[in-house]
């Protein structure tokens, strides 16, 4: 063969790196940028047989299985399965599932729609009820126990669920928009399940001595758990201790009913020995319709978790104070945001929310916290000129009692490692009368502020960096 004849050749993996970088360009977290990034991977798949597996990759990456459409519409289905069965290879390239399943009934089948659960590399599994009947089941109680775990001749809830959890590729579980019992045996059961995410998720039907979570032995492999508008038995969490990351987002709950980190020690002494990253919404550690006490619901997790060395407190500005953080000898980085969801009154929130921060940390001792970051939103309706007023002097009054905080003794005392503190402040309001008669001065309050933080330069090994913003 002479020199002449040989043609240049590119190794795969840098036209996978290429074609990698193109998807990336496409929003993969709308319908529209899926659908447009499919589009770009199809007239790949036409340039030439070394671009073709590549671009199968990313079209077969994710997939979905609209079980609960399936009276409406049961070609969609069907034609995956015959997809799968008639090319085989394909299923390979399946990373992700997402499935819509009907609450009251499953898909029989003769095996027909077997191929849709034998796909051997799913990593990632998003799953949830979709209500085929105008309201809610009168009987949410038993749901799951009625349906089938049968993937030999159904497809349903629990026998996508169970197949996969039990597969030994699953690492990621999303639920979403359940309410009735959560089967978290099977879920704890999994021994390759790495990241648990509950959507929209409650279960008012759990019971705090529940038989099979009583009787696991074992630690879950779960490292990684987000609750994000749903709640979590705190029984299901002393389950995972090798819970490394807990996060909480828009009213994410712990159920605490009739349990107690006492009733678990003989499980495991620390409860949360690898727990390092905690992000919690005070406002919503307490359980609707019982009045626990919002510091002993944190040191529940605080307490046990000799590793942790990363938590963020999120703080409704209606909250009157901080609660007691414990002594955490571990704790490198602590992040304090408050916020608000809803419409705020500037009668709502708490007038000394930077004089109350200051007094937790004056009462703290954390010899190993490195990072304090302090996030402040505040955007309250005024109806009056003094409120107006009001909110430029708590503003003012807030900052100047952290430079004096910082400034002091006592602050390189207990916190003797601190290399770093960031402070973002973004203050504004809505107005509700005449505008000749506002006093709102944004140039001022801006000055003011900056100058106050100004200050804090002097201190000597730690760093200072804020961000301050008035709106006009």
């Amino acid at each position: 063969m002479s020199l002449s004849t040989l043609r240049p050749t590119f190794p795969p993996e840098l036209l996978s790196e290429v074609v990698g970088h193109l998807v990336d360009l496409f929003p993969h977290n709308t319908r529209n940028g899926v659908e447009e990034m499919k589009k770009e991977m199809k007239k790949i798949a036409t340039v030439s047989k070394s671009f073709l597996p590549i671009a199968r990759a990313h079209l077969f990456k994710n997939i979905t299985i609209p079980v609960a459409h399936i009276g409406l519409s049961p070609a969609r289905v069907e034609n995956l399965a015959n997809l799968l069965s008639q090319y085989p290879y394909i299923e390979r390239y399946v990373k992700s599932i997402v499935s819509n399943c009907c609450f009251m009934t499953d898909k029989a089948h003769d095996g027909r729609l077997l191929s849709l659960l034998n796909l051997p590399n799913v990593q990632t599994l998003t799953i949830g009820l979709h209500q085929c009947h105008h309201g809610k089941p009168t009987n949410s109680k038993d749901w799951y126990e009625g349906r089938s775990s049968d993937y030999f001749t159904h497809l349903g809830f629990r026998s996508i669920l169970e197949y996969y959890l039990y597969s030994g590729s699953l690492t990621t579980l999303k639920l979403q928009f359940i309410s009735g019992v959560i089967p978290y045996h099977a879920i704890l059961s999994s021994t390759s399940l790495d990241s648990l995410q509950l959507h929209c998720c409650d279960q008012p039907f759990f019971k705090s001595s529940d038989e099979s979570l009583l009787a696991l032995s074992n630690s879950s492999s779960i490292s990684k758990i987000r609750i994000r508008s749903s709640n979590i038995p705190f029984a299901v969490l002393v389950h995972c201790q090798n819970l490394q990351v807990l996060q909480f987002d828009q009213d994410g709950s712990i159920d605490f009913r009739g349990q107690s980190a006492s009733q678990y020690n003989a499980i495991c002494t620390p409860l949360f020995p690898s727990l390092k990253r905690l992000q919690i919404i005070l406002s919503a550690c307490v359980y609707v319709g019982e009045k626990e006490d919002d510091d002993r619901q944190l040191n529940s997790l605080l307490d046990p978790s000799p590793s942790l060395n990363q938590l963020t407190l999120l703080i409704p500005l209606e909250r009157q104070d901080l609660p007691l953080v414990p002594h955490l000898i571990s704790l490198e980085s602590l992040t304090i945001k408050w916020s608000h969801h809803h419409s705020l009154y500037f009668s709502d929130f708490h007038r000394n929310i930077l004089r109350s921060t200051v007094r937790t940390l004056s009462s703290l001792s954390l010899p190993s916290l490195k990072h304090l970051c302090l996030f402040l939103t505040l955007n309250p309706f005024v109806a009056r000129p003094d409120e107006e007023q009001g909110l430029m002097d708590i503003a003012t009054d807030g900052v100047l009692s952290l430079v004096q905080f910082f400034r002091s003794a006592s602050s390189s005392a207990r916190l003797p490692s601190l290399q770093k503190v960031s402070i973002f402040l973004d203050i504004g309001r809505t107005v509700y009368f005449a505008p000749e008669e506002r006093v709102w001065d944004s140039v001022g309050l801006d000055a003011k502020l900056t100058s106050l933080l100004d200050r804090l330069h002097d201190v000597e090994q730690t760093r200072f960096d804020f961000n301050v913003q008035v709106s006009q």
